[in-house]
């Protein structure tokens, strides 16, 4: 039976089929909920229900949700099904969305910029474009209905070219491989833009940026848009990573730091050499101990979610506003099942040419 989910203030009402997630739901309308992880682990779809029972599907548990949240009526939407008709609200405008487009691209460059990232361009094919915003990400499309989801790393171009970060992965099926066997020319399909990871540029609060390893690359557009028409409020950028190698672009962010008045640089190492004399330890150890009252903040923070949790709940404990706190968890891909690989092992090549 279908239960019909209706946003308040924003006017848009939709039907959700028996055990089927909120988010899933909107997203088979074309309703652009805000959602990133689809897994219950970042808080990008969460929301408050004002009328209406819901459940959650296989047993998902709320962890990312305070027990102030949960007693306010947040739900995590993209793990909850309706069992009745639903007035649900969230604590931001949603934006007009950007219809996710299936599309090929051709890989123009595969630059190794740390002994485990790689930075990989791709370019469309003449007369196509992707519009997308800074935090949006596309799923890689694989045999077997596979996916893996990497964000932008670049802002929108007029040469038709998008640039993405990539962690080798142990056992990550795509990522070993563009280590290994892909090379430029070759041929991905992709479906994007995805995800609700949003910049509000429109802001006058400071506002401060913490990325883990390679959750740089949904900060670094966002931070290349806010530095270019912010004239006033200070930016600041933590990058945590575990060892120095790992800051695969700390040039480019120092030239930032030198060119943009008002914007500060935090390179934070948790496992540090003999060399590095910089911040050390737990990335938000550091930005709190910098910031001891974050009530007048704008937060962005981007990486695994092992980081995302506690940094998430550091903040919040050092008087974080919750709606200023914009996230995106990295969830790592492995690899495909035994049998599939095999098959595949010997046309890797072609796997996105389908």
């Amino acid at each position: 039976m279908d239960h019909k989910v209706a946003i308040v203030s924003e006017k848009i009402t939709f039907e959700v089929q028996e055990d089927e997630s909120i988010v899933d739901g909107a997203l088979r309308k074309g309703i652009g909920l805000p959602y990133s992880c689809r897994n219950g682990q970042c808080g990008t779809c969460k929301a408050k229900v004002q009328k209406g029972t819901w459940k959650y599907l296989h047993d998902f548990s709320p962890d990312i949700l305070t027990r102030f949240e949960i007693d306010q009526g947040m739900v995590v939407l993209c793990k909850a099904a309706p069992l009745e008709a639903l007035q649900i609200e969230f604590d931001h405008p949603l934006e007009e969305r950007i219809e996710p487009r299936v599309l090929k691209a051709k890989i123009e460059q595969i630059e190794p910029v740390a002994s485990d990232v790689i930075h990989l361009t791709l370019r469309l094919p003449e007369g196509e474009s992707l519009p997308f915003r800074p935090g949006h990400y596309v799923d890689f499309l694989l045999e077997e209905n596979h996916r893996r989801s990497f964000s932008l790393a670049s802002l929108p171009s007029q040469d038709s070219t998008l640039e993405f970060h990539i962690r080798k992965i142990p056992g990550g099926y795509f990522s070993e491989r563009l280590f290994t066997d892909f090379q430029t020319g070759d041929e991905i399909r992709f479906e994007g833009p995805l995800g609700s990871f949003r910049l509000n540029d429109r802001t006058t609060r400071p506002m401060i940026f913490v990325a883990g390893g390679t959750g740089f690359a949904p900060i670094k557009p966002m931070l290349e848009r806010i530095l270019v028409n912010r004239k006033t409020e200070p930016v600041w950028f933590y990058w945590g990573v575990r060892n120095p190698d790992s800051l695969y672009m700390d040039e480019l962010v120092k030239q930032w730091e030198n060119q943009y008045e008002g914007f500060h640089y935090i390179p934070v190492v948790s496992e540090p050499d003999k060399k590095w004399m910089g911040k050390t330890g737990p990335v938000h150890n550091v930005v709190v101990h910098n910031h001891s009252n974050l009530s007048g903040f704008d937060m962005y923070m981007a990486g695994p979610p092992a980081m995302i949790n506690a940094a998430r709940t550091v903040f919040l404990a050092h008087r974080l506003m919750e709606d200023r706190l914009f996230c995106d968890t990295f969830l790592p891909g492995y690899s495909l099942p035994e049998k599939t690989k095999n098959l595949l092992v010997s046309r890797i090549r072609r796997i996105f040419q389908m």
